[in-house]
């Protein structure tokens, strides 16, 4: 390194900054306080620090303001900035990077930084940041920015590229024998199983800066193998690499077998993995307390999650390219009191339903009836307005989100999504991803969006307390607004809705319409047999309903071609209703869900159990799932 990476600017305003925030003054103080300082001794630099001042007042995230400047910009104090930021340890954060820059200096002091200097001051680098709660990618990509050896920068981007596509750090790292000594592997190695890599990192950099000799790879006491890998501990040779073997594996299975989910749930001497098939969670096998640790930690590090950050819940996105599946997971950490408990919840790049559309413009494939396509058809031409996408969690509304917006986009209108996690991407569509805690709430976005002259918003989280006002705004000046809702049918959505709202007329003048639905369990075919309703099941199917004329359903008991669950995948039933005439009148009142309820069974909707109880007389549904899935009619009263 020909020169250190951060400049004395950098290092005086990290020092102050950390110093200041550590005492307890308020940051946007604590930002004048510098700039006042520096203004007395270098004009140029409180200039600097004034205009970083002000676009944090403005509203600018810190670490935003910082990437702006031109004197105040390395990327080490930005990347600092902002895990500072988001773990709310800003103080701790600068006084890291102050430390970064001591150590600097005192390698610099010398001259020009050798070979281990060079690779001590990485460590140290990499160390500080992964414990300020950087994740472990973006520590290998920013670490090497700036005046780094060629060698060294092209070796840790290959490590990343290697870490990205599922390889371990230490192996990756085993295949550049040439620039990271068999010490370093094997102590990255102890500390991916030990959850402590921030920890071993700064530990090697000391070891280094101390001047205890490495050995080259292949000589001295240690022992390697054939790729320069140190010899087998106490916990055997490439167990942590067997370790990911296995939990590669497990996820095989589950994409295999379909699962939308794969929690692992730790316990006292062991964990649990299930996977969730059909709705139904199985046993997927039983796990190591051990193999837990570097299980939780793998999947932590491809998901870009923090390593020490253990004592509070983490989310994260990652991607599993495993056997013929490429599939984005959604990964998310709960800390419990045996370690921390993960769950894993599967996507494709692509979500399947959009992608089977027949045309851009089509409605989505879902198993809507005829005349409920010609509803929802008629709701997506409306100019404006809000329709609300009803159903429990799990019911597939993102899904039905998708395939709506999919298909106005595909009409020429220009569409923008507003997400808490990305989950597929559609081809299109503006999507954006919340980011609360670098300001992008979901106020903001909409305000953002709306600056764009969106035709359709999609919101993928129902709207706050103080974005309410603003959706019924868009909502009324020429947009049109889609949103999910958790509810249980799609008179108590508009009830809800309305409630939110805060006025009723208003509210009745806004909500366009709403769909609500469940996945149900399609019955096995090839264990398929018929029988008749029994004298309960009777009593549960609504008067009149065609099934009460041929009482037969079908059951499925399991067998070997359908791994004995008696199901074979899933599909959709819906409730589609628009609010208009006597609906819109009832709304605009002081209505409740039953008196709803009867305003939309006279306008010809059908509840989700008249729905299902239709798939069961089709025998396309047993009757036990229906019950199961379905609200009886008139329950869920708002």
């Amino acid at each position: 390194m020909s020169t250190p990476l951060l400049s004395h600017e950098e290092r005086w305003f990290a020092s102050r900054l950390a110093l200041s925030l550590k005492a307890g003054v308020p940051l946007l103080q604590a930002l004048s306080l510098l700039q006042e300082e520096a203004t007395e001794v270098n004009p140029a630099l409180g200039a600097e620090v004034s205009a970083v001042r002000r676009r944090f007042e403005a509203g600018q995230p810190l670490k935003v303001a910082l990437a702006e400047s031109t004197r105040l910009s390395a990327p080490l104090l930005c990347v600092l900035c902002y895990a500072g930021e988001v773990s709310g340890r800003l103080g701790e954060a600068f006084a890291r990077a102050e430390e970064y820059a001591t150590r600097e200096l005192e390698a610099w002091a010398g001259g020009e930084p050798n070979e281990v200097g060079n690779l001590q001051l990485w460590l140290r680098r990499a160390g500080l940041m992964l414990g300020g709660g950087v994740p472990l990618l973006q520590t290998l990509e920013v670490s090497v920015e700036g005046d780094v050896p060629e060698r060294l920068r092209e070796a840790v981007l290959f490590v990343g590229e290697a870490v990205r596509s599922g390889s371990t750090l230490s192996a990756a790292l085993a295949e550049h024998v040439d620039v990271f000594p068999p010490t370093v592997r094997g102590m990255v190695r102890a500390g991916e199983r030990s959850g402590t890599l921030d920890e071993v990192a700064l530990q090697t950099a000391e070891h280094l800066h101390a001047g205890v000799p490495l050995p080259a790879a292949g000589k001295g006491s240690a022992k390697t193998t054939s790729v320069g890998e140190p010899a087998p501990d106490a916990d055997g040779a490439g167990a942590w690499e067997a370790a990911i073997r296995r939990l590669d594996e497990m996820l095989l299975a589950a994409l295999d077998a379909g699962a939308t989910d794969l929690p692992l749930q730790p316990g006292r001497s062991e964990s649990r993995a299930r996977m969730r098939v059909d709705g139904v969670l199985r046993a997927a096998g039983v796990i190591s307390s051990t193999d837990h640790l570097r299980y939780v930690n793998w999947l932590k590090a491809r998901a870009g999650l923090a390593l020490p950050r253990r004592a509070e819940p983490n989310r994260g996105a990652a991607r599993l390219r495993l056997g013929q599946h490429d599939r984005r997971c959604r990964v998310s950490t709960y800390p419990t009191l045996y370690g921390e408990a993960v769950a894993l919840r599967f996507h494709r790049a692509v979500d399947p339903a959009v992608e089977a559309l027949e045309q851009p413009d089509a409605l989505p494939p879902l198993g809507l009836r005829a005349d409920q396509a010609a509803i929802v058809d008629l709701l997506l031409r409306q100019p404006n307005g809000i329709l609300l996408v009803a159903g429990p969690a799990g019911s597939g509304r993102t899904t039905m989100l998708h395939c709506l917006a999919r298909a106005v986009a595909g009409r020429g209108a220009a569409v923008f999504a507003v997400e808490e996690a990305v989950e597929a991407e559609l081809p299109g569509i503006r999507q954006v991803k919340l980011e609360p805690e670098l300001g992008l709430d979901i106020v903001n976005a909409l305000r953002a969006a709306n600056r764009q002259d969106p035709a359709l918003l999609v919101l993928g989280v129902p709207p706050d307390e103080g974005a309410w006002p603003l959706v019924v705004e868009m909502a009324n000046t020429g947009h049109y607004v889609m949103l999910p809702w958790q509810a249980q049918d799609a008179a108590a959505a508009l009830l809800e809705a309305t409630r939110a709202i805060g006025d009723p007329v208003l509210a009745a003048g806004t909500l366009v319409g709403a769909t609500a639905q469940r996945l149900v369990r399609r019955p096995c075919p090839a264990c398929a047999a018929e029988r008749e309703l029994t004298d309960l099941e009777r009593d549960q199917v609504p008067a009149g309903h065609p099934l009460l004329q041929c009482p037969l359903t079908v059951e499925s008991r399991g067998c070997e071609e359908c791994g004995y669950s008696g199901t074979a995948g899933r599909y959709a039933i819906f409730e589609t209703a628009r609010v208009e005439g006597h609906v819109r009148r009832q709304m605009s009142g002081d209505s409740t869900g039953e008196a709803l309820r009867l305003r939309l069974r006279e306008a010809g909707v059908s509840s989700l159990r008249w729905e299902a109880l239709l798939r069961v007389a089709a025998q396309q549904l047993t009757v036990t799932e229906a019950l199961r899935a379905t609200p009886a009619d008139g329950a869920g009263t708002v």
